[in-house]
């Protein structure tokens, strides 16, 4: 909110507006299979998410790039929007339509969803498109046989969408050659009748829009330990309780059909976001996560 000067300040942080947030939660466990020497146990949750934005303020920030008085924009970049009735922080860009296989020219559609060569002022809103998910959970399961244990948890996570800024800065088409890029960079029209490729080099060909809006579904193998404990009569004359050794690993697999990248994105610190950003709406420049390998034993005296 725009305050005087007089009062030894421009602005003071309030309420946008209001919101709604709606969920629901399911958990199940059990015993799939139990015997004297064979136990297998199973369990699973999920989370359902949705959230609406059911009122904003009239905002007369002049230096704001508002729709109308019913939209707020979030990010300084203008990527994503506050409107009544959307979810929050929900996509607002170009719609990408391809390339020109005549003379290799960015396409994308219009405000009524006619092709054209400029994305300049077709910014429109992806009803149902934000980093939210819609919903997320865990899938874990233990065996055991004789002295040795298996456990595995997966996680996984369904609905969200993130806007994939490093690959608009290796796919450039030539806006950032001077800059790394993808080897699949080069796969650029050349020849009227070019398909499947990419738009001619050219400063304007990798305009933001849908072009690298991804979807965020992914499911990954966040732990898995093969373990085996030693029969107590090789432990019992060293005044050994237990003893047992194993073997872990962490992220050592995810599946992200749609996603060019580490699913989980803006979560970690080396996001350099700004506070209207959420986490996950911008993948910008932090590692991966990490998968690790450990070697380990457990001994109870």
């Amino acid at each position: 909110e725009q305050l005087s000067l007089t009062t030894g300040g421009r602005s003071v942080t309030g309420n946008l507006g209001e919101m709604v947030n709606k969920g629901f939660e399911f958990e199940l466990a059990g015993d799939i299979f139990r015997t004297e020497k064979f136990k297998w146990t199973v369990s699973a949750n999920l989370n359902l998410y949705d959230n609406e934005v059911t009122k904003l303020v009239t905002n007369d920030d002049p230096t704001t790039l508002d729709v109308n008085e019913s939209d707020l924009f979030t990010a300084s970049n203008y990527y994503t929007i506050l409107r009544v009735g959307e979810e929050v922080n929900t996509f607002y860009v170009p719609r990408y339509a391809g390339v020109n296989p005549a003379n290799g020219e960015a396409l994308y559609l219009d405000k009524d969803g006619n092709v054209t060569n400029s994305a300049d002022g077709n910014e429109v809103v992806l009803s149902g498109k934000s980093p939210f998910a819609d919903l997320d959970g865990s899938i874990s399961t233990t065996m055991q046989y004789n002295g040795f244990d298996l456990s595995a948890n997966f996680y996984y996570k369904m609905g969200n969408y993130t806007y994939n800024l490093p690959e608009q800065n290796m796919l450039s088409d030539g806006d950032n050659a001077n800059d790394n890029q993808r080897l699949d960079a080069f796969n650029y029209w050349r020849n009227p009748g070019d398909t499947n490729v990419l738009p001619r080099p050219n400063s304007n060909s990798n305009q933001t829009s849908t072009r690298f809006l991804q979807k965020g579904d992914y499911i990954r193998l966040r732990s898995l330990q093969l373990g085996y404990t030693i029969p107590k009569k090789f432990t019992e004359n060293m005044a050994i309780q237990s003893a047992r050794i194993y073997v872990s690993g962490t992220n050592l697999w995810t599946y992200a059909p749609y996603y060019k990248g580490d699913p989980e994105v803006g979560i970690g610190s080396g996001e350099t976001q700004g506070a209207s950003v959420v986490p996950g709406e911008f993948a910008l420049y932090s590692y991966p996560t990490t998968a690790s390998l450990s070697l380990g034993v457990d001994i109870q005296f």
